[in-house]
């Protein structure tokens, strides 16, 4: 009986020192960047370099809408030649010039690309939308001014 403890004491020691080393293993693994942690830190490298990218897009076509907005406010001018497509290209060329390279540059993959054309279609088609605004000639009954700003 005192031998069968004995064993089962044995047994239950072997099967905690067991426990720990697989613990061990595995928290070695993730302290020396084993492969699930290098996938991880990569996948969350891209996040932050596509979210970046479509921040500083917005950032673009804020400052486009406000470097525009004595136009959009001119109530002398009625179709004033600010239109989605306008907007878009304006903001790629000043995300150009800002960042160094094309919010569209080759090296994006297929998710990120559909994202950057999201964003620019999101922006496109806010303009768009309000071109009956932006491009009405002021009235007596009507306030001349307009301070189009997007929420996108």
């Amino acid at each position: 009986m005192e031998s069968e403890r004995k064993l089962t004491r044995m047994q239950r020691g072997d099967t905690t020192l067991t426990r720990l080393l697989v613990v061990a293993i595995f928290c070695s693994g993730l302290a020396a960047g084993g492969p699930g942690i290098d996938q991880a830190r990569a996948d969350q490298d891209a996040n932050i370099e596509i979210g970046t990218r479509l921040a500083d897009m917005l950032r673009a076509g804020r400052s486009i809408v406000s470097a525009n907005q004595a136009l959009i406010d001119n109530p002398e001018i009625g179709d004033k030649g600010f239109s989605g497509d306008s907007l878009v290209q304006q903001a790629e060329e000043l995300y150009t010039e800002r960042v160094g390279a094309p919010p569209d540059a080759e090296g994006l993959s297929e998710a990120e690309m559909a994202l950057i054309e999201a964003q620019k279609e999101a922006m496109r088609r806010v303009v768009d939308a309000h071109q009956a605004d932006i491009s009405q000639r002021a009235s007596a009954s009507r306030a001349s001014f307009r301070r189009f700003s997007p929420a996108w």
